[in-house]
Parts: structure tokens; sequence; C-alpha cells
């Protein structure tokens, strides 16, 4: 299948183009220090609640949904959880909801407001992504 992407033609498929384009900034890794330093587990949860959230902290992909939820919440200013999930290509509702409390520990985000959410129809808070402190 042809492609013409911005007068170039390309030989290319629509599955070998990424599903959503990259952030064009993102802060450094040790901007999300901050993030990764809150606990995930609370001290009262049981025991596999702490192994999950040591094995999904040392394997990266904790950071990983940390600057994936930060870029959508860059491209997607205002946005509630729930639409941030809808824009995203991750499995599990919650993350989003789940990391954007982390980003605000680490200075990395913002409540400012909150709003009907056009996903879910209720009320809901809305996140805005703030710039690292250098």
């Amino acid at each position: 299948m042809q492609l013409t992407l911005f007068g170039q033609s390309d030989s290319a498929s629509l599955r070998d183009l990424p599903k959503k384009p990259a952030a064009a900034v993102h802060p450094s890794d040790a901007s999300f220090s901050a993030a990764l330093d809150k606990p995930v587990a609370r001290r009262r949860d049981p025991r596999p609640s702490h192994l999950a959230a040591q094995a999904i902290t040392e394997s990266g992909r904790r950071q990983g949904q940390l600057q994936g939820v930060w870029a959508l919440l860059k491209k997607y200013p205002r946005s509630t959880s729930l639409e941030l999930y809808e824009k995203s290509d991750y499995a599990d509702r919650y993350v989003p909801a789940r990391r954007l409390s982390e980003l605000e520990h680490a200075g990395l985000a913002r409540k400012c407001g909150e709003r009907i959410c056009h996903v879910g129809n209720r009320l809901a808070t809305i996140w805005e992504a703030l710039d690292p402190k250098r």
C-alpha cells in the first residue's frame, strides 16, 4: 500500500506507523525520581501488594508509565484520568489514575479543577502537566 506523507510517497502499511506520536520533550529520568520515591503500597497492605510494587518499580515499568502519562497529560491538558486512559493504549484504566498522584508528588502534575468527564459523564478532577524544575 502506498502512503503519501507530507508530499512524499512511502511504501509502508498502516500497521507500521506509530500508534501515537512521541512527546516532544520529556523530563529527565532524574525528574521522575521523586515520583518513584512515593510508596506504591501502603504500610497496611498485604505482602503481595508490596511484592508487586517492588516488581513494577524494579522492572522499569512504573517509570515508563509515569513518562507515558506525563506525555499524555502534556498533549491533552486539563484532562481527567479516564479521558487520558481513553487516549492511551494502556490495558488497565487505573494506570493513569495511579500515576497522576505520583506525578503530583514529584511536582510534574497538578490538579487544576473539576468538571464533568467527557467519558464517564461524572464530576471528576482535571489535571495538567508541569514542566520539571531545573
